[in-house]
């Protein structure tokens, strides 16, 4: 049922100001004031998506849409993104709707939805498709199952109710995303079985780091058609990489190296929610000191990426990368990993995951309708 009842006229705005940046962003907060699951993410943080800054926007639009009733409170936001790199890869004239929230009327929905799609026609967009916060990179999917939990690192979470409006807007799944969960006590990797040589992230070497998992990152998912892929250039893979890989433990990120090269890696990320939900979205110098001394409590992670080149496929690195960054998850306390997300129709990866006892435990779902 749609519950809130809504008593006003509703009136649109277009974000145009940092002022407005901030109430778009802090909007959320009215959403999930009381929901025990949902972790506030750091405003810095999304607020450097939508820097000039960014390399990004050489390539992609947006428009962020506010929604307020006559007492000029937000009742609901909307951003939508055009990237030309995508529709030139894809050949589709498709955007992406993202950073969606709502109070729990329909009404609300239908008038932001209502301007984003005067101003995709205007671009002659066909397709509008999410929600994706601007690139599959961040946030994906609304989930539909898995509700009674907290999300990890850039997944989704949302009321049930949201795809309720999708549904009232007529909307159709385009697909579903799997995330696993595998429980570190009870498996034992295989040992090392092949000559492939497996080092460690390189935190002193960055760039060359950034370089190396940007070129096998593009490649492996350009040839199997990752779901929404796009190859990024090496600016913008750096803009959004290079400070999380700063907080990243380089026992669990690890290249595979063989004929003089690096040709695959796996990029594992600890679950920082479980610290940083009680920041309630700042990161300023005490959060980040609390941060140094109790990231040591974090007992889960995250499966990011596992790639590995094409032209070495079949030949068991990825195999050994998982095993030997498992045996290392398990010396260093980890109690479980989560595997996502993998699409629904990519049978090799859910195989892999449940080779390792991995439940699925959640599921997101991507929508999208004609504009």
């Amino acid at each position: 049922k749609i519950r809130h009842k809504l008593m006003t006229k509703i009136s649109i705005e277009i974000v145009e100001n940092k002022q407005q940046l901030n109430e778009f962003l802090k909007f959320s907060e009215v959403i999930y004031k009381k929901d025990k699951y949902w972790v506030e993410p750091i405003i810095n943080e999304e607020a450097n998506f939508f820097s000039i800054n960014n390399p990004y926007w050489a390539h992609a639009l947006s428009k962020l849409f506010i929604a307020k009733n006559k007492k000029d409170q937000i009742i609901g936001r909307l951003g939508v993104f055009i990237d030309d790199h995508y529709i030139r890869h894809s050949k589709e004239k498709v955007a992406y709707f993202g950073f969606f929230e709502s109070l729990n009327n329909v009404k609300i929905a239908k008038e932001l939805f209502k301007e984003a799609i005067k101003w995709l026609k205007d671009n002659s967009i066909k397709i509008l498709r999410g929600p994706i916060n601007g690139t599959i990179t961040k946030e994906t999917g609304f989930l539909i199952k898995g509700f009674n939990m907290s999300p990890e690192p850039l997944m989704s979470y949302n009321p049930k109710y949201y795809n309720n409006i999708m549904k009232e807007l007529k909307f159709k799944k385009k697909k579903d995303l799997y995330a696993y969960k595998i429980d570190l006590k009870k498996i034992y990797p295989s040992k090392a079985k092949t000559n492939i040589k497996i080092t460690k992230l390189n935190k002193r070497k960055l760039d060359e780091v950034i370089e190396s998992a940007h070129f096998i990152i593009n490649e492996t998912m350009t040839e199997s058609h990752h779901f929404q892929f796009v190859p990024s250039s090496l600016a913008e893979f750096s803009y959004m990489n290079r400070e999380v890989l700063h907080l990243l433990d380089p026992d669990l990120n690890l290249f595979a190296e063989k004929d003089g090269r690096n040709v695959g890696l796996v990029i594992i990320i600890p679950n920082f929610n479980q610290i940083t939900k009680k920041f309630h979205g700042r990161l300023g110098l005490l959060e980040k000191l609390e941060f140094f001394f109790e990231k040591n409590k974090i007992n889960d992670a995250k499966a990011e990426l596992i790639c590995v080149l094409p032209e070495y496929a079949g030949q068991g690195i990825g195999t050994e990368l998982m095993n030997k960054v498992l045996w290392n998850l398990k010396k260093k306390g980890y109690k479980t990993l989560d595997y996502s997300w993998v699409e629904e129709d990519n049978i090799a990866s859910q195989k892999l995951a449940m080779h390792y006892g991995g439940k699925h435990y959640k599921t997101y779902r991507v929508y999208e309708r004609k504009v």
